[in-house]
Order: structure tokens, then sequence, then C-alpha cells
């Protein structure tokens, strides 16, 4: 191996273990090689000078704490870091403990600290005689004779001694005195690949695995690709990865090394390279299914797989033809053929590059569905009937018809019978088979209400005034018939009696409501209102003698024209309703009213007879005593008269009523006595 390589590898190496070692603190030793017993502290003399410790097995004396560190435990100050050429000069200025000629340990020297049996993250050295020491590197004093650009050191962390550049700054520990144990005699290594050269897929890795006989380094075994334009490799895993310009049919050369140090008191050169040759295979492609579709029986769905490579075309294949097939592109639609599990193959072909592939997809096919459906739909009428007709698209049979409006529409052997107007919804099912699931479906169509008729009677004849009768009937005999006048002017009616308002052409209107079976229904009838004569009537008869008067009224019932009054006998006059007696007898008045547009002149008499005239009653006053009166000799005290005015006092205290006396005295003397 050229010395270019061997540092580039070693720094990768430093590097690594630098990282190792500042990424836990330091904790006491944990020794795991029990074949390799630490350093014991009875090897080491720490009674002499205070921060120094003797190893009694060197006669060396060295400085208890690192460069930078100090005191009990060396728990002082800082650690320092030094390159190469500054530790050296530090160490020929140093005048710890009195003494001036210490130095950098040689590598042999700075190894005989090394406790193996302890490994990092604890310092491989015995940290009682030691303390403090960091896990890391320590330069030696040592020039590493292959580069003048570089020298030895030791790592603290794992017990390795190996070679970096001097420019580097590391940990110092000087040492004093003693024998000085120089690099020793190198020892060979041997490298040996594990397995056979293996293949290298396309689009895979390989593992190449080279071990060290023994005795070695313990150094790991590192590795490199000799083809970087082919492959890489992890240098210490050994794992080959192909680079993207990779073709099948290359070569891919991985070397594998193993650097030298000194280990175990041994100083072991570096291993010969070896190298093995993998050829560049075609790789495995996989395929992959997308999620199985739904496919029932009698349905298709679709398969759906790619390569994992991009090869295309996937085709298809079915491995189950009884349960489903397949067809279309790539024969990617999958039919439904009977309810079972359905396995499909997808395959994928080989290129170049890659293998084929082939990958399987098994999922269940369903129960088909089917529809039914209806044939023509029936126009039919309340009180009709009409067919109705069922299909399954899978040929299944019987498919069976209900109404699921019985009080709308009833249905036997497919006839549907309509009992009222209304939506008829016909239910159709069929229960299905071992490959369809049952199916159902529904009609709704109208049952259309039947058409209702109305008729008059006869026609009639009235005239103004005059009434008659009206009536008119449904076909329908839940029907109620309602009748109004559309001609109110000339006619109205209530309760089917027509009146007559005035002359002319009456027209009165039949009106039905529709019914549950039936629709609504108006007609008219139309007749004439011919002209009407009045009646007059008087009111109560007066009574009237010679020489007095009397009210007389009377009235038409139609009050188009006045009606006027007259005497028709000597007895008795009239003027504006007053009746005057003139003799005894009997007095007859004449009403008449004259003719309207509706009606015809009208008259009416009335007779009663004129009385002779009272007799009248002389009220004289008792002038010797004021509370007497005499009437024709009837002699009535004022009380019992009751009269008023300035002659009467009121408030006598008599209880006889005045009206009873009044009332008496005008009968039988014809006085006229007010209340």
């Amino acid at each position: 191996m050229n010395s270019t390589r061997q540092h580039k590898a070693t720094r990768a190496i430093a590097a690594l273990t630098v990282i190792a070692s500042t990424a836990v603190g330091v904790i006491h030793a944990a020794c795991w090689d029990t074949s390799t017993p630490p350093k014991p502290t009875s090897q080491y003399n720490l009674l002499g000078p205070a921060g120094t410790v003797v190893d009694t097995a060197t006669q060396l004396m060295w400085k208890q704490c690192v460069e930078g560190k100090s005191g009990s435990g060396c728990a002082t100050g800082t650690v320092s870091f030094m390159r190469w050429a500054d530790a050296n000069t530090a160490a020929s200025g140093s005048t710890w403990a009195g003494y001036n000629d210490w130095r950098l340990p040689l590598i042999g020297e700075l190894q005989s600290l090394v406790a193996s049996a302890c490994f990092s993250p604890d310092p491989t050295i015995n940290a009682e005689a030691f303390p403090a020491t960091p896990p890391s590197f320590v330069w030696s004093g040592s020039p590493y004779a292959g580069n003048s650009s570089d020298a030895w050191y030791v790592n603290f962390s794992n017990g390795y001694s190996n070679f970096n550049v001097r420019s580097y700054a590391y940990r110092v520990r000087l040492v004093r005195g003693g024998q000085r144990l120089s690099l020793l005699a190198p020892t060979a290594q041997t490298l040996t690949f594990s397995t056979p050269a293996p293949t290298l897929p396309f689009n895979g890795t390989s593992v190449v695995a080279a071990t060290s006989g023994a005795p070695n380094s313990a150094n790991p075994v590192v590795y490199a690709s000799t083809t970087p334009a082919v492959c890489t490799v992890d240098a210490s895993t050994g794992t080959v990865s192909l680079t993207n310009a990779a073709q099948v049919g290359n070569t891919c050369t991985i070397s594998a090394n193993q650097f030298g140090r000194i280990y175990n008191s041994q100083n072991y050169a570096p291993a010969t390279q070896i190298t093995q040759t993998l050829v560049v295979s075609q790789g495995a492609q996989s395929v992959a299914f997308a999620a199985s579709p739904a496919v029932n029986v009698g349905e298709t769905g679709t398969v759906v797989a790619t390569s994992n490579q991009g090869i295309t075309p996937v085709s298809f294949s079915s491995n189950t033809p009884s349960v489903c097939t397949v067809s279309g592109t790539n024969n990617s639609t999958v039919t439904g053929v009977a309810v079972g599990t359905c396995s499909i193959t997808a395959s994928s072909p080989a290129n170049t590059n890659y293998l084929p592939a082939t990958a399987t997809q098994t999922f269940s096919i369903g129960l088909g569905s089917q529809t039914l459906s209806f044939g023509v739909v029936p126009s039919i009428t309340a009180g009709g009937s009409g067919s109705v007709t069922a299909t399954s698209d899978r040929a299944l049979t019987p498919v069976t018809l209900t109404s699921a409006t019985s009080s709308v529409c009833t249905i036997s052997s497919g006839t549907v019978n309509g009992l009222i107007a209304g939506t008829c919804t016909i239910q159709a099912a069929q229960l299905g088979s071992s490959d369809y699931s049952p199916a159902s479906a529904s009609l709704s169509f109208p049952i259309n209400a039947a058409t209702q008729t109305l008729s008059f009677a006869a026609a009639l004849t009235i005239n103004v005034g005059s009434t008659g009768t009206v009536t008119a009937t449904s076909n329908q005999a839940l029907s109620t018939v309602t009748l109004t006048s559309a001609t109110l002017p000339v006619c109205t009616i209530s309760n089917g009696t027509v009146s007559g308002v005035s002359a002319g052409t009456c027209t009165i209107n039949a009106a039905a409501p529709s019914g549950a079976s039936y629709l609504a229904a108006t007609a008219s009838l139309s007749f004439g209102v011919g002209i009407g004569s009045p009646t007059l009537t008087f009111g109560a008869v007066p009574l009237i003698t010679v020489g007095s008067t009397g009210n007389v009224s009377v009235a038409s019932d139609k009050s188009a024209t006045p009606v006027s009054l007259t005497s028709s006998t000597p007895t008795c006059t009239i003027a504006s309703g007053v009746v005057t007696g003139v003799s005894t007898g009997v007095c007859t008045l004449q009403a008449t009213q004259p003719a309207a547009s509706s009606y015809s002149a009208g008259s009416a008499s009335l007779s009663f007879n004129i009385g002779a005239a009272p007799l009248v009653c002389n009220l004289h006053m008792d002038g010797t005593n004021p509370m007497l009166a005499t009437v024709e000799g009837l002699i009535l005290t004022r009380a019992m008269l009751g009269l008023k005015g300035s002659a009467v006092t009121d408030g006598t205290g008599i209880t006889t009523p005045w009206d009873t006396i009044r009332v008496d005295l005008n009968a039988k003397c014809g006085t006229a006595f007010l209340p």
C-alpha cells in the first residue's frame, strides 16, 4: 500500500476515533478483555515527587497529568492540544517537579501504559495512577519512518497506535529517565476473503467480507472500490453498491486493507492488500398490486399492478377461470363468473437489466346484483283496471308483484284495479339465486279520478218577488252539490229556493267538489224571471169618531214606487196618512202603487167605522174647597184626579194611580187627560 493511501485511511480512522471519543464522557474503566488484565496500581509508585508516577516495570517517571492539567486528581486546569513540534518544545522546556530532562515518550514507552482490557468510552489506562486521562489521542516522540510529515500516537480510547500528520493537535503526556522502548519489529498480517465473490445484482447490493489471520493488530478491515465508475463500497461494512453508470456484465473490484499498529506490545505491519471481483448481473424486480377491485358476479373490475422498476406492460391471467375471467388491455379487466375466490397473476417481462417477475392477488367475487324492469305503465282510472309486468335482467323468475298502496289500487296476476284516485305503487321482488342477490323495484303511476257529471231537474219560471225550487244531482252518489246564483241582481237562491229579484235571465251555478275517486264538476241552469205584482199591506186600523182623526199607514212589498192613499167614501177624508171622521158610517180607503220596471201596478183597500163624537164631561173646580173638583156632578178630590198644573198640587200621599183615574175619566166623560 502506498503511503498516501495509508495516510488518508489512517486520518479517516483517526477522525472517526475523535468523534467517538468526544461523544461520551469519561467513566470508570469497562474492562472486557479478561485475557489481558489491566495494569495493576501496584505496578506504579506514587510516592515520589508530587505529580509524578514511576512505572516499576520500566523505571520510567511519568507526569501524572496530561499537559494543561495539574493538582489533586488532575482536576485543575484545561487539557492542552499541541502539534507534534510544539509538544517536543514544551517537553524540553519543562522543569516539572524540579527535573529538566522531560521528553515525549517513544511509541513503545507510551504503548506500555495501555491497559488494553479497558475500552472506550473509558481511557485504556490505569485511572488511579493517571487520573482524568482523556480517552483520546496522545503524541509519542517517535517519527513515522514512512513519511517525514507523520509521527506515531496512541489512542487511549481503545489502546490502538497509529501515525498521523504532525500538524494535528493532540494531547501530550511527558516522561523522563528509565529504559527507552523503541518501535518493535513489525509482524505481518494476512487478509483473506471469507467467501467467493458474490454476484452483484443490477438494482441491489452485495457484501464482501475479509478476515485477518491471528495474530493481528485488531485494526478493522477497510474496503475500497478500485472501479469507482461501476461500484462503491462501505469502507467498514463491505456493502457494495452500483453507480448509476453501471451496466449488466460490468465488473466491480473491491480491495481489502488492514493497517498496522502496535498492539499488545507487538508492532503489526499493514496487511498486503487483497481484491475480489464481482460481476454485475440482472437484478430482481418486484410486482405490486394496487388495492383489489370489488367485483360481483356478472360485473367487471380492473386489476392494477406495477413493476418497481417501471417495466411495462404488466399483463394478467386468471388462475380460477370458473370464478373469474380476464380480458381487455393486458387482460386487466376481471369479470365475475361465480361466487368464490378469484386468483389473478400479474407478470412483468424481463429486460436487459432485470429478471422477469410475477405476483398473485386474490379477492372474493361476491353475489351479483340484478335489476328489475317494468313494462309499459298502464293508464287506469278509479274503478278501472290495467296490466303491469316486471322482469329481471338476469332472467331469474318468478318476479312477484304486490301493491304498496292497497287503499289506492290492488294487483292480482298482473292486473291492477284502481280503487280511488291517487298514486298507485306496485312493488316487484325477486328472491335471487346462489350467484345473484335478491332485488326489488317499484313503479308508481296515477290512478286517475273519474269524471263527475251534474244534472239539473226541469227548468222553472218565476216572477219578481216569487220563488221556485231548483235541484241538481251528481252521477257520483257521494258527491255534494252546491247551488249559487250567478245573477244576483236578477235572482237569489238559498237551500234550493230561487227568489226573483228583477225581471231578466236568472243563472244558477251548480258545483260539486272532487272526491276520492272523481273530479270536481260544475254546471249551470238559466231561466227567465218575469215581472211581479206588488202586495200592499195596511197598518193598524185607527179608532175614529166624527170630528176626530187617526193615522193610517200602508206598506208595499215592492218599494220601487210610492204608494198613494185616497178615500172612496164621504164618511172620511185622508191627507198625508191622517184620516178625519166626517160622519158616522163605513170609511173606505184606497191604496194604489203604480207599475215599475219589474212590477205591475198594485192596489188595496181598507174599510172601518167612523163612530159618534164622545160625551164631554165638564170639570169644575170647587171654589170653597180647592181640594175638590166636580166632573158632571161626580165629586172627586184633586188628589184623586191627580190633576197637574197650577191648580193641582202633587205629593198628597194618595196612592190611587192617576193613570187609573185618567183612563176612567177619558172613557166615561170623553176627556182627553194626558198621562
